[in-house]
Parts: structure tokens; C-alpha cells; sequence
């Protein structure tokens, strides 16, 4: 694996959604399983564990989804997809995070974990105990998935690999698809998908240049 020797900043100012990807290119295994190392070990709202993927190479089952994906070239010519799987706010407040709590204490005085729970308790019910709140815990636990797309997207970059985010897609049916195929519980959702591979030319990019705002219109520092 040969990485890219530049900084973050460079990356990003280098790097572009890919439209159309070059097809039958393949990504080494040891860089796709680099990028979803990354992913796994992203940052989230107390190291949470509500995150999980599933990893779609080139082929026939990824191209039976294009129509979920509304035909969308790039969908079409990716070499692999990335689907982030976020737990919903059931599972995330009676399972994920007893699990995650009891890991990160283990070894540790039951009394700094009973404190660490009654905490989180505490913020759980002050955010979201209402039971019309509950759609913002959904909301929460996909946010999480959006701090892994930044790394993966930085992640990709190293390695010379171009990537393109995706929302555009029909959520029920292609989560009904993946639960009718036992890929997917009804406690989980699809949140976001990742496509990887080697743009195609002029065209990939797309005909437009890359625009930002401008630094002095970015960003106030404050003393």
C-alpha cells in the first residue's frame, strides 16, 4: 500500500465526488480493509458502538440495486460500496450502550461504571425522554455515521482511491430488500452509502470546478 505523503488540507483540496467511476477497476483488499479499519475506528458521542457496514464489491448483487439507486452511474461503475448501518434509538439506549459502557469499564471499579450510567441516563432522559423525542435519538445515532464518512473520505484520499458520499437512494426498499435477506434487523437502518474507485476521465469529475467559500468569508477567529 503506497499512501499519499500530504496533508489533510491537501487531500481535501485535491480530492472530488466521482460522477462516473472507470469500470472493472479493482481496489486492493488490504486498502479496502485499511479504509474500513478507519471507519470502525472513527470518533463518536461516547465511543458509542451503534455503527456497523456492509462492504458490496463489484458484481452482480451490487448491480441489481442501481434502480434502488435511481440509475445512477456512478452507483453503476463503482468497484466497491460502503453501506453504514446505524442502530435506531431503541437498541442504541437498552443494548449498544450497555454494551459499549461494560467494555469500556471492564477491569475498572463497578462503582465508576455505575456513575458513568447514571450519567448517561441522565443526558438520555434530559435530550430525549420525551416520547416524541425519540426520532431525534435516531437522528443522534445517524449523526455518527457522518463523522465516519469524513474519515473514510480522508481515509480513500490516502490511498489514491476516489470516493463519492451517497444519500440518493429509496431508503424502505432497499432496507427491505437487505432485511428480507437477513443482511439488516428491524432495529437498524441504512444510513449512508460510500462509493470507492478510480474516477473515469473529464467526465467523472464532472464539468464544473470545485468551489468553496472564501477564508475570509470561512471562518472568525476570536481572542
Amino acid at each position: 500500500m503506497k499512501l499519499k505523503d500530504k496533508t489533510v488540507a491537501e487531500l481535501m483540496t485535491e480530492r472530488h465526488s466521482a460522477k462516473l467511476f472507470q469500470k472493472g477497476f479493482k481496489i486492493e483488499q488490504d486498502i479496502l480493509d485499511s479504509i474500513v479499519e478507519a471507519i470502525r475506528m472513527s470518533p463518536s458521542s461516547y465511543g458509542m458502538m451503534n455503527q456497523r457496514v456492509i462492504v458490496l464489491v463489484d458484481g452482480e448483487f451490487k448491480e441489481s440495486l442501481n434502480p434502488i439507486f435511481f440509475g445512477a452511474p456512478n452507483h453503476l461503475t463503482a468497484s466497491a460500496q460502503i453501506l453504514i448501518i446505524t442502530d435506531k434509538a431503541d437498541k442504541l439506549k437498552n443494548e449498544t450502550m450497555p454494551l459499549t459502557i461494560n467494555a469500556k469499564f471492564e477491569g475498572k471499579p463497578e462503582e465508576l461504571k455505575a456513575k458513568y450510567f447514571e450519567s448517561f441516563a441522565k443526558i438520555w432522559d434530559a435530550k430525549f425522554g420525551a416520547p416524541n423525542d425519540m426520532n431525534h435519538a435516531n437522528f443522534w445515532s445517524q449523526k455518527q455515521a457522518y463523522i465516519a464518512l469524513g474519515i473514510a473520505l480522508v481515509a480513500a484520499e490516502q490511498f489514491g482511491i476516489d470516493a463519492c458520499p451517497q444519500e440518493g437512494y429509496d431508503r424502505i426498499k432497499l432496507e427491505e430488500l437487505f432485511r428480507s435477506k437477513n443482511l439488516l434487523a428491524n432495529d437498524e437502518e441504512i444510513t449512508l452509502s460510500i462509493l470507492l474507485g478510480k474516477i473515469e476521465g473529464e467526465e467523472g469529475i464532472g464539468y464544473f470546478k470545485k468551489v468553496r467559500k472564501d477564508k475570509k468569508d470561512f471562518v472568525n477567529y476570536i481572542k
